[in-house]
């Protein structure tokens, strides 16, 4: 058995990794060991997260929809809610700022974090992959994947509540002006059921759901990013730090990122620093993300795609595809920071993520050949990096 198979499946044997969940905990201590068994330096660094995603949409749509309904009794107060809401989606979903999801409670989460040492480095490499599975619904039947796959590089699933919530706020502003036509109150009366609706399969998904295996999503990812720590311990690049770092809570909107950035933004030099992303590599074509973002799209690293389209053309690995997906992807997070970042992700011709967030999502449905070689595009890339100026 490969190095990589043998560490997806040691992942999966947790049933799930569930952010915030127990489970979690326990695999975040297992990576900790077998980075610790290569002879890495590695700590968990714990912090507390926004426990469901669920709520944390939900909360947003349950406070449009009472937005609406108060637009009828007091529609200044209701616009002010209104416009509290949407402006908190926005800058959630940018990764501006936080608002109100500062409201939904926390529990413990962990990144891992492995170091390999080098007081003569210029530059620093954090090699990055998400270990947490999500807890999933209606939302994910493969059924609506399959639908909403082909349209990904184009459309986030986060557009649709966030033009309905503009909508909704454009309609209570005229309501506010004491216009009131009946064929808008049409309008906003069937934005406000299709909410409701939203809500209520949210709802489902927090009380009925259950966590998924995460063989593709993402073991995968942490076997390779461990594979490649085996492999470069041995041959260490001399003009490079090497970082290795299990990030928890992705599933909850990348939290482990988010959290890991607040800790180490002040030690990191933007010109100096580069993340490699790897994110759900065990199924379809080797390729690279060019662009990602939910309601903004944020362009990668030229740097870094350009190495990767060398890297491409020079055939030792494979042709690699370029991707750009309205997604979100741990790389999103140092993009908008201003670092160079860049993710590897493998997609099917469909642009689908094979079992995506999905109770099949298990570790006899991957091509671990296909794992093999992300883990040798990564080592190649970091040996690029290692002579690049």
């Amino acid at each position: 058995m490969d190095l990589e198979e043998r560490y997806v499946r040691e992942l999966c044997r947790f049933a799930h990794r569930g952010a915030t969940t127990e489970n979690e905990k326990k695999a975040s201590e297992y990576i900790k060991e077998e980075l610790e068994k290569i002879g890495i330096e590695t700590k968990t660094e714990k912090f507390k997260y926004e426990y469901s995603w669920q709520i944390v949409i939900g909360l947003h749509i349950f406070l449009i929809i009472i937005a609406s309904l108060l637009s009828f009794y007091s529609p200044l107060f209701s616009l002010i809610l209104a416009l509290v809401t949407i402006v908190s989606f926005w800058g959630d979903f940018t990764l501006h700022f936080q608002s109100l999801r500062k409201f939904v409670p926390r529990r413990c989460s962990q990144n891992v974090v492995g170091k390999i040492a080098n007081p003569k480095a210029e530059k620093r490499i954090i090699i990055t992959a998400h270990y947490d599975t999500i807890k999933t619904g209606l939302l994910f039947h493969p059924k609506v994947v399959k639908t909403l796959g082909s349209a990904s590089e184009k459309i986030s699933p986060l557009d649709l509540p966030y033009l309905g919530m503009l909508v909704l706020t454009i309609l209570i502003f005229i309501k506010s002006l004491g216009i009131d036509i009946w064929a808008l109150g049409l309008i906003q009366l069937i934005f406000t059921l299709l909410f409701l609706g939203g809500f209520l399969i949210l709802l489902d998904s927090q009380i009925r759901g259950r966590y998924v295996p995460g063989a593709n999503d993402n073991a995968s990812g942490v076997a390779s990013m461990l594979a490649v720590a085996n492999q470069l311990k041995e041959d260490s690049p001399s003009n490079c730090e090497l970082w290795f770092v299990a990030l928890g809570s992705e599933e909850l909107f990348l939290g482990g990122m988010i959290k890991f950035m607040k800790s180490h933004f002040a030690e990191f030099d933007k010109d100096r620093t580069y993340f490699l992303n790897l994110d759900t590599i065990g199924y379809g074509e080797l390729g690279y993300l060019t662009q990602e973002g939910f309601l903004k799209p944020y362009r990668h690293s030229s740097y870094l795609s350009e190495i990767a389209r060398k890297i491409s053309e020079e055939g030792k690995i494979g042709q690699l595809k370029e991707f750009h997906l309205r997604m979100a992807t741990d790389a999103l997070v140092p993009t908008s920071k201003g670092f160079k970042a860049i993710s590897f992700l493998n997609l099917d011709k469909r642009n689908i993520v094979e079992n995506y967030h999905w109770y099949t999502d298990l570790p006899d449905t991957l091509d671990y050949n296909l794992i093999k070689k992300t883990t040798s595009l990564v080592v190649e890339f970091v040996r690029c990096l290692n002579v690049h100026e």
